[in-house]
């Protein structure tokens, strides 16, 4: 039974809430489904995997901290090429474009 008490805190570790709206940005890769819209600045997000409560979480915490910042400065559209992993260390980072669309 304690080991049930100990590892339920764990598990919420590094679940990121979403905003809202951030359910409606939209993570793109084709730059020509961004073309007309308006360009509102990069960013660069990384998250260390023990911070996002393991590997199992990290690219779910990643785009929802992605989206979150879309939604921050008004932007509808990430045109982004994905998460990568950053070495040395369990590092990973998402870099975006964030654009309002619409």
């Amino acid at each position: 039974m304690r080991w049930a008490v100990l590892v339920a805190p764990l598990a919420l570790v590094g679940c990121i809430s979403a905003k809202p709206g951030a359910e409606s940005v939209q993570l793109l890769a084709n730059a020509e489904l961004v073309k007309g819209c308006a360009f509102i600045e990069q960013d660069s997000i990384g998250i260390d995997a023990l911070e996002s409560g393991g590997i199992d979480n990290l690219r779910k915490d990643l785009i929802t901290k992605m989206k979150n910042k879309a939604v921050s400065v008004g932007g509808t559209h990430v045109l982004t090429s994905g998460p990568t992993v950053s070495l040395p260390g369990p590092v990973t980072n998402i870099t975006g474009d964030i654009y309002r669309c619409g």
